[in-house]
């Protein structure tokens, strides 16, 4: 038993390093489940190996693997979200490449004007009242690797906020809230539904509402997974008519994400990052747990909790109706019709799972909208945490600051090679690939760049690399951005950040490291990775509603699974064990 084992672990590291790092291309076992065929006219689709033995360096890092003469995609299981696929491919395709790609120009002229963290007036910042907790403040400086900046007003001496923003109303229809840009470069109707969102959260008395509670627990999630929970509870409690709540861990444990700094002030959970999604407080009293949809709809506890993110007829492909999430008279509303147009655009397909609305256009607006919420305002001590590790990156976050640093266009490529062994079955159920070439992202950042002059005097482009990139393909890709006269920044090369631990595997193993990096994200102005990944699908939430709609975000998964070319480029497939997911289709 032990030595089998010490096979098996031998066969991963062998999979995961081999080949200066990459995964090795091998022609493809059959699988021992049978495949059923997608919507996709499906031909067989075969891989072969493209090395040369000649080839100092793995296949993946050149040509990607080529496939042989495919005419179509077929894939090797069949899921929900594979039924939603478009018929004609090849024009979702295109028309990402128009869009994402080469029509840039506009999203580098106006990105300065969009500011990572808006400012509240000055009657807002009042009621939000920060107060400056110097024990805690010490404590978090320590853990998270910063200095504060010199403070130019109460909130940027705070630490956390005591107060809470007042309830947008709807006397005067053209203010916007404080938190959304007054610039139109955001999801159509991203004023209205944050109006709708806050007043939805805020405006009934605590004693006369029904609550969720999202429970963020000790452990089981990584930190993108756990907002993405919580994102989908959102939705859930807008089904029910109830508002949502974020609780911690109980008794002395604390959500594995929040900073001892905060548990010192009893912050046990996301309200150590943000400002609460409510002014409630938890009631107090049992939480009922529910196990079904209708079971959740009857119920007439004070708080209830779902078993789980996904129970029958409440789930992630149970989306809210338009009344339930927009409210009443939404299609009324000027930006209604260009939503419609929005949601029928093909070049804003996704692929976000393996579930039903994995690729529903409706999920990617309601999901965006809801992490904006949630995400309006961040604790003081935490925006100056943020503001501190991406100063040295160039990245301006405030509209003070981007003033200040930016007068013409703005380019910056953010990409993410996920590279880790648990995601090749994940991302092989999906897409039939193990993994990508590296080349790929390569190839996609020159071709965006170079269409408009993206990396010219005028308009010089640089690229962050994830931190979440394992540290040898984080070498390979900067040798070939930098070989491309691309300046080449991450969270691996950032002197503010302690990399932590696993620092030979993760850029971003520190508690302060992930948050940056997903900041940067969020900042930068064009995007290249696999929105299936957790991390990934928060930064394309989060860009919708920070003025970043126009910026091209190039799901990989989108174009492995409607591009012949992109397949048969950079689709790698290796000798890796793979298995069905349990929400496969069977027939």
């Amino acid at each position: 038993m032990t030595l089998g084992v010490l096979v098996w672990m031998l066969v991963v590291l062998q999979l995961h390093y081999g080949g200066d790092g990459a995964a090795t291309a091998t022609s493809v076992k059959p699988s021992s489940a049978p495949a059923a065929r997608s919507r996709v006219h499906a031909a067989a689709f075969t891989i072969t190996n493209a090395t040369d033995s000649s080839e100092k360096l793995s296949s993946m890092f050149l040509k990607g693997n080529m496939a042989c003469a495919a005419k179509s995609i077929d894939l090797p299981y069949f899921y929900p979200m594979h039924r939603h696929l478009p018929a004609n491919g090849s024009a979702v395709a295109a028309a990402i490449e128009e869009k994402q790609m080469r029509r840039q120009a506009s999203c580098w002229a106006t990105a300065h004007e969009s500011p990572l963290f808006p400012s509240p007036p000055s009657h807002e910042a009042a009621l939000l009242r920060p107060v400056h907790v110097e024990a805690a403040d010490a404590m978090l400086r320590q853990e998270y690797f910063f200095a504060r900046q010199t403070p130019t007003d109460s909130m940027g001496s705070g630490t956390f906020f005591s107060g809470y923003d007042t309830p947008v109303t709807a006397v005067n229809e053209t203010v916007a809230p404080w938190w959304v840009t007054d610039k139109f470069h955001h999801l159509p109707c991203t004023v209205e539904v944050q109006k709708r969102l806050y007043e939805y959260q805020n405006k009934a008395s605590c004693g006369d509402r029904k609550f969720l509670l999202s429970d963020l627990k000790e452990g089981g999630h990584g930190l993108g997974s756990s907002l993405i929970v919580v994102a989908f509870d959102f939705l859930s409690a807008l089904r029910l008519g109830r508002s949502l709540l974020i609780g911690g861990p109980r008794f002395s444990k604390k959500w594995q994400f929040s900073a001892q700094g905060c548990w010192q002030e009893r912050r046990r959970s996301l309200d150590c990052f943000y400002l609460p999604p409510s002014r409630c407080q938890f009631p107090g009293g049992p939480v009922q747990v529910v196990r079904k949809g209708r079971d959740a709809a009857r119920s007439s506890a004070r708080v209830i909790r779902k078993y789980s993110v996904d129970i029958p007829g409440l789930d992630r492909s149970t989306l809210p109706s338009e009344e339930a999430f927009f409210g009443p008279g939404h299609r009324q509303w000027d930006c209604y019709p260009k939503y419609q147009q929005w949601l029928q655009d093909p070049a804003n397909v996704a692929v976000y799972g393996t579930f039903e609305s994995g690729l529903d256009t409706r999920l990617s607006f309601m999901l965006a909208q809801a992490f904006t919420y949630l995400t309006r305002a961040p604790q003081p001590w935490f925006q100056a945490m943020i503001e501190y590790h991406l100063a040295p990156l160039g990245i301006a976050t405030s509209h003070a600051m981007r003033a200040a640093s930016y007068s013409g266009a703005y380019c910056m490529f953010y990409v993410q090679d996920r590279g880790e062994v648990a995601k090749m079955r994940e991302y092989y159920n999906v897409f039939g690939c193990h993994t990508v070439g590296l080349s790929l992202y390569r190839d996609y950042v020159c071709a965006i760049g170079n269409s408009f002059g993206g990396n010219s005097s005028q308009t010089p482009c640089r690229v962050y690399i994830s931190g979440g990139t394992p540290h040898r393909s984080y070498l390979w890709l900067k040798r070939e951005f930098e070989n491309a006269s691309y300046e080449v920044l991450s969270t691996w090369n950032l002197s503010t950040l302690n990399a932590g631990s696993e620092s030979m595997r993760w850029g971003a193993s520190s508690p302060a490291a992930s948050w940056v990096d997903l900041y940067a994200g969020v900042a930068s102005t064009n995007w290249v990775c696999v929105v299936q990944s957790n991390w990934c699908r928060m930064i394309n939430f989060l860009r919708l509603t920070h003025g970043r709609v126009d910026c091209g975000f190039v799901d990989i998964g989108a174009m492995l699974l409607t591009s012949i070319e992109a397949r048969e480029k950079y689709c790698v497939v290796s000798n890796f064990p793979t298995k069905p997911f349990s929400n496969v289709i069977r027939r």
